[in-house]
């Protein structure tokens, strides 16, 4: 409405003797051009250049974040997320009906196995970091202990996760309460805090407890799956019992068929327990890439409505010159001009529109790259597909909008012209 108003007060304006020297300009004659219009058409090209070369470089990155190996979860597998109630379970109680649950779900048919731990990888809920201290290694300056992310596992949770053990081995059934704290960590882990070292046999403390490094996994995603490798814990879940849990069952079988019958193992074993969720593995990994995927698919639309207003403006544009120019078109016509000479006359307005406001919007869009590059995974800020695929659609589909009236122009009858004149 705002810029609709602006050529209608200026249309109140006109004199009757300036318009009626504008409507009978000819060809030579001298024609006023709207910079504003011209300006309009120049700024949505180049937004929606600056936007459809962000939507390529979200849709670029989804593609790299969907190839990316977490690390774990290749199995098909149920998850189920409980809470136990503390009033009506003590510590040891608690216990026994974590084993009951396990061994109920590990009868459910097509189940491999079955593991519990308190904070799966990937979790869009949040991490948990230990503050150790590593004899022989100095902490970060100004603090007294590195924060290390971990989580607690039990005997089950490695084979059911997929998770690799490259040395050593994983958390037993004999890591209980009774026994030395034992954890086992991952490569990355392993080569910051032991470079050159075995790394089995190695010791780190917290506040309370020191703990025995007893394996180390291969290193997996751990917050997000664009993270650079970083250091992980595993401590055995007997040792740290969590009255929240989250269990999951590999399967040889359906994920979903098996999630639903751990749910309803649950439920037959004890009604009042907290099912905080119930959902695949398959499932659990796609919410990670379900922010990515939003950005990428609101970039997407607002790149498409803001080409579709680019392509209005260019076609409006050339359709008002071409409409003034009718006149000039015929006689050009009518004095032997090839009509594919007059189309490209009409159409080099609606074109250099569209190739300032490319250019503009070329330069947006490296702008734009280069604040979203942190954002971005697995493709440059530069990406050369992106700058190549995006002004290319845009310039075609510009040319396009300018070439249909000015197509329709160099159609007309110079003698109906004439007598229109």
């Amino acid at each position: 409405m705002l810029f609709g108003l602006a050529p209608a007060l200026q249309a109140t304006r006109a004199t009757v003797v300036e318009t009626i020297k504008n409507e009978n300009a000819d060809g030579n004659g001298k024609r006023r051009r709207v910079t504003v219009r011209n300006a309009l058409v120049v700024g949505q090209v180049a937004i929606s250049l600056t936007l459809l070369i962000t939507a390529l470089l979200f849709l670029r990155s989804l593609q790299a974040r969907a190839t990316v190996n977490p690390g774990f979860g290749a199995a098909p597998a149920g998850i189920t997320w409980i809470a136990i109630p503390t009033d009506r379970y003590d510590s040891t109680q608690r216990r026994l009906l974590l084993d009951q649950i396990e061994q109920r779900m590990a009868r459910i048919p097509g189940v491999v196995t079955v593991g519990t731990i308190d904070n799966i990888l990937l979790n869009p809920l949040g991490n948990q970091g230990m503050r150790i201290t590593v004899p022989g290694v100095d902490p970060p300056k100004g603090q007294t202990a590195f924060t290390i992310d971990y989580a607690r596992a039990d005997s089950g949770l490695f084979g059911a996760m997929g998770l690799t053990v490259l040395r050593g081995r994983a958390i037993t059934a004999a890591d209980g309460p009774g026994a030395p704290k034992v954890a086992v960590v991952n490569e990355t882990m392993a080569r910051r805090f032991w470079p050159g070292k075995d790394p089995i046999g190695q010791t780190f403390s917290t506040d309370s407890a020191t703990y025995r490094v007893v394996g180390v996994t291969r290193t997996t995603k751990v917050r997000s799956l664009g993270e650079a490798p970083m250091p992980f814990i595993f401590t055995s879940f007997a040792q740290d019992f969590s009255a929240t849990a989250m269990i999951v069952a590999r399967t040889s079988g359906d994920a979903d068929r098996t999630a639903t019958e751990m749910l309803a193992t649950l439920r037959a074993i004890d009604p009042g327990l907290m099912v905080i969720q119930v959902k695949t593995m398959a499932r659990h990994l796609a919410q990670m890439l379900l922010p990515a995927r939003l950005g990428a698919m609101a970039f997407v639309l607002f790149a498409g409505l803001a080409l579709a207003l680019a392509v209005l403006g260019v076609y409006g544009v050339v359709s008002y010159a071409v409409a003034r120019r009718t006149r000039e078109a015929g006689i050009r016509l009518a004095v032997g001009a090839q009509p594919r000479a007059v189309v490209g006359l009409l159409m080099r307005e609606g074109t250099a529109l569209v190739t300032v406001g490319a250019l503009v919007g070329l330069a947006l869009g490296i702008l734009s790259a280069q604040v979203l590059r942190g954002l971005l995974y697995g493709v440059g800020a530069g990406d050369p597909i992106v700058f190549l695929a995006a002004p290319a659609v845009l310039v075609g589909v510009g040319v396009l909008a300018a070439f249909l009236p000015a197509r329709r122009a160099g159609k007309v009858d110079p003698a109906s012209v004439m007598r229109a004149e």
